[in-house]
């Protein structure tokens, strides 16, 4: 009879998140995403020669997660150490299973559901990123580069951080903060699926934001303004060494991780052997995710300062490092905007908001 009660009790906890309101958050995302990778593998049918194998693109998610792991692993320690202080760590830990133990259960579930749910994203985008070059060979570099140095009177963007450049040490920090933009991206989705006291609503609507954001400008708008970026701009412009003192700066300060990334990328579209990526400038996704890492959680003073500035400087950086023109972001925020309107007015939304946990919560605008 005991071990009956338990096996009830465990298949019931199991069972829970799936009668939970996030069951519909859940669903939908998942819907979502399977109907753009669903696109994307038709895409793949149709363009002949260009066979990426999604498992790359899977693995690259779980690396990333992994990282993210290590980094809410490290925090959980330290908040477990201060939070402690007084009771001691046994007894503290004893009074949260005492009171949230269903959370032991139903918390790592949902979080695969996000880390699953975030793979189908990075293959359905990456699946048609890498194709770009096959359906729309790169050909705005010339005019984006045209317009960046118009739109600055003269003056190419980059040039005004030369002395970031100067400054190595600031320069690699400058590095690791753009790479490790890829975690906060995981970690924002994730977030969304497992921290329950969130609206809701504003956690659906932030996901959708986040697939039409990536969908319609990483993809359709990409192919649309198929382009390359300042770093390639020898590769794809009719300026070859247009680009070389910025580039240049960049290889001085050597090792960089953005350098071994681009030049993974180059070997890669040159070979015709897509990886994990693919090459595209405009609009870029860093400061359109950026943008609606500030649009989901910069309430408060701090929290929308904290946002504010990692946008500002994901978007400097886009151009330090040569990855982008400077119109690249600017077009990815009005495109993120854009996407955030749009995702809270769909009646989706509105469905949600039954639940009790589920109101709309403010938003930026």
């Amino acid at each position: 009879m005991i071990f009956t009660e338990n096996i009830r009790k465990l298949t019931f906890a199991l069972r829970w998140p799936l009668r939970r309101p996030d069951s519909k958050f859940a669903l939908i995302v998942a819907l979502a995403t399977t109907v753009w990778l669903s696109l994307s593998i038709i895409l793949m049918a149709w363009i002949p020669g260009t066979g990426a194998h999604s498992g790359t693109y899977v693995k690259f998610t779980f690396r990333i997660t992994t990282m993210l792991v290590h980094f809410l692993v490290t925090v959980a320690a330290l908040l477990l150490i201060i939070r402690s202080r007084g009771t001691g760590i046994q007894a503290y830990v004893q009074s949260i299973w005492s009171t949230q133990r269903h959370q032991f259960i139903t918390l790592p579930l949902m979080g695969l559901l996000g880390v699953a749910t975030f793979a189908i994203f990075m293959t359905a985008y990456t699946s048609i990123k890498v194709r770009i070059p096959s359906i729309a060979p790169f050909s705005w570099d010339d005019r984006l580069a045209a317009w960046d140095a118009a739109l600055f009177l003269g003056t190419d963007p980059w040039r005004l951080f030369e002395w970031v450049h100067e400054a190595r040490p600031l320069l690699r920090a400058v590095d690791v903060i753009y790479d490790f933009w890829a975690v906060l991206l995981t970690g924002s989705w994730t977030w969304c699926f497992i921290h329950s006291a969130l609206p809701l609503a504003r956690r659906l609507r932030y996901c959708l934001a986040l697939i039409m954001t990536w969908s319609i400008g990483g993809n359709l708008l990409a192919i649309v303004l198929s382009s390359a970026g300042p770093c390639y701009f020898d590769v794809v412009g009719t300026v070859p060494d247009y680009y070389s003192e910025l580039m240049a700066h960049l290889h001085s300060a050597a090792p960089l991780r953005t350098l071994d990334a681009q030049e993974m990328l180059l070997v890669s579209y040159q070979s015709g052997d897509p990886a994990v990526g693919g090459i595209s400038a405009m609009p870029s996704m860093h400061c359109a995710t950026a943008f609606l890492f500030f649009l989901m959680f910069g309430e408060g003073r701090i929290m929308r300062a904290l946002t504010a500035g990692f946008f500002s400087l994901i978007f400097c950086s886009s151009v330090i490092l040569g990855w982008h023109y400077a119109l690249d972001g600017l077009v990815a925020v009005l495109l993120a905007s854009v996407c955030w309107w749009v995702a809270g007015r769909l009646p989706l939304q509105r469905m949600l908001e039954v639940a009790p946990n589920s109101h709309s919560g403010s938003a930026h605008t």
